[in-house]
């Protein structure tokens, strides 16, 4: 008897303390919700039946045939407690998410009430039984205690076995597939019931320690409870999550294929690629189920245009769907018919926002902004009269893209009134590829709009670079000029007109850059021409500064007054004449090179002597006005500020200093060849710089303009 108590001593141990360790990993877990509740409860009662065992270990000596009948019962009670509260633990979260769960709880409350009662039964029978064989109240009875085994005992018997069937058919067996039911829990107490009904009923006359029995048929028990707990939160959810990572690699493969075929067809396909999406998730959904006949059986897409909702193609619709707003005469109507309804009806999605809920009549409308107001699926409690016969369910599940309805997925069942657990994920995950798919048809959009609108940058590109002129020619000069953007159209601007009274040259800079600052840069063009050719149509010469005041009053009430723009333009004009160059204006420092010295001059005199252009109608570029002579040999090295303020990966500007002696270097060879040292330095300069950091351009134009005198 020792020996046997040790050894389910043993087993009871460890059972406590492996229930203790799982219900501590999963009661913090919120994906377990209530389950780590009734664990505690399961284990709470199997401490009771361990407490009896002990109790019964102590003072076994005192107990007859009789008391250990009632004992073995109790304990038997105990233990099913304690393995309905596992099983119930193990089942409720999924029967919860099943639509069998109001027969699951209305089968657990049946058999609560039978378990009840039976205790009752078996707790009145020990009351009785003590009253007769402790207090001799019946002397009538010869021999009472053999009452009990005779007929109490068939009641213990039969109604314990009544419910360990009904738990194992009616409770935790309503539907295969839906829950993990594992038999051999409650048919191991069924087991231990039959064996101990034999032994007390057939083998009464042999030498038998009841004792003995109880702990041996428990300590089966207790080895049962931990293979079962283990089994379901070690074991299963080891291999869940095993599946889990199987299904969600073959999940986003899928999806990958899916985004890949998307976004490589043309837009056209893209809806086609979205029926074949949900044919796919329906087909899934279907031979997932235990029962396909009560699957899903049609799926149409809503989509968000602007302020209308409503499916814009044929494909949209999959399988048997019926329109969710009021079609009175449905039934009347064949299949294309009633595509055709789903197809012409829209959803004012304004007038569904601003309407409040109660002011809506169509069952529709109110779905929509239930969805719209509460962020989640709807589901029609109440299927409308009109469509009683067609459809048992209809849900709307929104499609979100940043808590932004997109589109609404509605999904229709014919057959059944309830979604499997299995259906609620494969919608969630093809509204995910829905919202995705989506997206990139958006991202498509706005790429055709971006290649477009990037065509017609290009050729307004084309057409700054080709009204600038591509070179410069001046009698008794070697000249070279050089422009590179740093968008598609650039803020830098120069030109260059030959006319009887001397050649007129000019550099300028627009705030910025990018397509605003190249129209204001072909503005600017236009008025300089127009000066230099009108007054050399009145054979007049007219005066940088004189140019400079009236591109400035043409560019302020154009791109000021009528425009609203704020952006201003730096610019030199000059006039060269027999070698003497007269200039006025605001730009950069220039840089002349005096041969005869071998050094280099800034001219400081076309910086900041004026307000910029574009700025003030008012602005007397009188004050800028300058001139000097260029010898045989000098040179002038006129560029915007897009070279001296280009940056290193120190953030270090390349400078005025660095362009003077990249300029120095290069003095004694052509005007082109100048141009093409300068921009070799200014390439090793920022190539980890600003090269790198704006994918190969310069964060600024960059413009040169060199005039060697011959």
């Amino acid at each position: 008897m020792e020996i046997v108590y040790g050894f389910c001593l043993l087993i009871f141990i460890p059972l406590i303390f492996s229930t203790l360790v799982m219900w501590s990993d999963i009661k913090d877990r919120s994906e377990y919700g209530n389950r780590s509740k009734h664990l505690m409860i399961s284990l709470i009662i199997m401490i009771l039946a361990g407490l009896c065992q002990f109790s019964l270990f102590l003072y076994h000596k005192h107990f007859n045939k009789q008391m250990y009948i009632i004992l073995f019962y109790v304990i038997n009670i105990l233990y099913y407690a304690s393995f309905f509260m596992l099983e119930y633990s193990i089942h409720s979260q999924r029967m919860q998410k099943s639509f069998l769960y109001k027969d699951f709880i209305l089968a657990i409350k049946q058999t609560v009430v039978f378990f009840i009662i039976l205790v009752v039964y078996i707790i009145g029978t020990a009351l009785l039984y003590l009253l007769i064989d402790v207090f001799g109240i019946v002397k009538e009875i010869k021999d009472p205690t053999n009452f009990l085994p005779v007929v109490l005992y068939l009641l213990y018997f039969g109604s314990f076995c009544t419910i360990i069937v009904s738990s194992n058919m009616n409770i935790f067996k309503l539907q295969d597939g839906i829950i993990r039911q594992k038999e051999y829990t409650f048919n191991t107490l069924l087991l231990i019931n039959i064996l101990f009904f034999i032994i007390i009923t057939f083998l009464s006359d042999l030498f038998i320690s009841y004792g003995l029995i109880l702990f041996s048929v428990f300590t089966l028990a207790n080895i049962i409870y931990i293979i079962r707990l283990f089994k379901e939160y070690f074991y299963y959810r080891t291999d869940h999550l095993r599946l889990c990572l199987i299904a969600n690699e073959k999940f986003h493969e899928r999806r990958n294929l899916l985004l890949k075929r998307v976004i490589k067809s043309p837009s056209d396909e893209d809806f086609k690629i979205i029926k074949s999406a949900i044919e796919q998730e329906l087909n899934k959904s279907q031979t997932s189920l235990p029962a396909p006949e009560y699957g899903i059986t049609g799926m149409m897409l809503y989509i968000v245009a602007g302020s209308i909702l409503k499916i814009k193609n044929e494909d949209m619709i999959v399988g048997n769907c019926t329109p969710i707003h009021e079609v009175k005469e449905i039934k009347l109507l064949n299949k294309q018919q009633i595509r055709d309804k789903i197809l012409k009806k829209a959803f004012d999605m304004k007038k569904i926002t601003y309407t409040s809920l109660n002011e809506l009549r169509d069952p529709a409308e109110k779905a929509i902004k239930t969805i719209l107001e509460s962020k989640s699926k709807m589901i029609f409690e109440r299927i409308p009269d009109y469509y009683r016969g067609l459809q048992r369910f209809i849900g709307l599940y929104p499609v979100l893209d940043d808590e932004k309805l997109i589109g609404t997925l509605v999904v229709f069942k014919d057959t059944s009134e309830y979604l499997f657990p299995e259906e609620e994920k494969v919608i969630t995950g093809l509204i995910d590829n829905i919202r995705i798919i989506m997206s990139i048809m958006e991202g498509k959009i706005i790429q055709h709009e971006k290649n477009r609108l990037q065509g017609e940058i290009n050729i307004a590109r084309k057409i700054q670079l080709s009204i600038l002129p591509q070179e410069i020619t001046i009698q008794g000069y070697d000249c070279a000029c050089f422009m590179e953007t740093a968008t598609e159209a650039g803020g830098d601007a120069y030109d260059f007109i030959n006319t009887k009274h001397g050649n007129y040259f000019g550099i300028g800079d627009v705030s910025g850059h990018g397509l605003p600052a190249g129209i204001m840069a072909l503005m600017q063009m236009s008025a300089f021409e127009s000066c230099v050719y009108t007054a050399d149509i009145f054979d007049k010469e007219i005066k940088p500064d004189e140019i400079y005041s009236a591109v400035n009053k043409v560019l302020y009430n154009i791109n000021k007054k009528r425009m609203g723009s704020d952006k201003y333009m730096t610019q030199n004009y000059m006039i060269e004449n027999e070698g003497t160059i007269v200039h006025a204006g605001a730009h950069e420092i220039a840089l002349r090179y005096v041969e005869k010295e071998e050094r280099i001059y800034e001219l400081k005199d076309f910086a900041k002597k004026t307000a910029f252009l574009g700025i003030s109608p008012s602005i007397d570029a009188t004050e800028s006005f300058g001139s000097f002579t260029l010898m045989s040999g000098d040179v002038l090295l006129l560029y915007s500020d897009g070279i001296i303020e280009a940056k290193n990966h120190y953030l270090k500007q390349f400078g005025i200093q660095k362009l003077k002696e990249a300029f120095q270097d290069a003095v004694r060879l052509s005007a082109k060849e100048i141009i093409e040292t300068i921009m070799k330095a200014l390439y090793e300069f920022a190539k980890d710089g600003d090269l790198k950091r704006h994918n190969g351009a310069y964060a600024d134009d960059v413009t040169l303009l060199v005039l060697k005198k011959l």
